[in-house]
């Protein structure tokens, strides 16, 4: 049974978000780090509320609720800020061999480059629901 996002504010959300390819971007830190601030300002601004996350060397997963945004929302702020960000540091450090995967496998003509494949977010709609997205968070290996 698949389950499709839709926006409830008073639901929380399971976020996945994976590299194209699944390219091992963030076991470079600096790439990590952008995630990271992304997340905090995210947080600053009162954009969501942060209950977990875990980030791989080719995708994350958050648990988090939208505040004042649509789960739509969010994710397009989250998803643009962290694409160009990276591919701004992919650019200055001269990384041609991903910056040619991210134009061959760009998902959108209106965009020269993807580094995002489709983000994904699921209504998190029980207790039970929650607890079973906090333990596989947990027991995910970090990048």
């Amino acid at each position: 049974m698949t389950f499709h996002s839709f926006h409830d504010p008073t639901h929380l959300y399971f976020v996945t978000a994976s590299i194209i390819e699944w390219k091992h971007l963030f076991k470079n830190p600096k790439y990590v780090k952008i995630i990271l601030d992304s997340l905090v300002w995210l947080q600053k601004q009162k954009r969501i509320l942060l209950f977990a996350f875990v980030i791989m060397p080719s995708h994350l997963h958050t648990v988090l609720k939208p505040e004042n945004e649509t789960i739509s929302n969010v994710l397009q702020q989250f998803g643009s800020f962290t694409a160009h960000e990276i591919l701004k540091e992919l650019k200055s450090d001269k990384q041609q061999d991903l910056i040619k995967a991210f134009k061959e496998h760009k998902r959108d003509d209106r965009h020269e480059h993807s580094i995002w494949q489709d983000i994904q977010a699921k209504n998190i709609y029980s207790e039970d629901v929650l607890w079973q997205k906090m333990e596989y968070i947990h027991q995910n290996p970090i990048a």
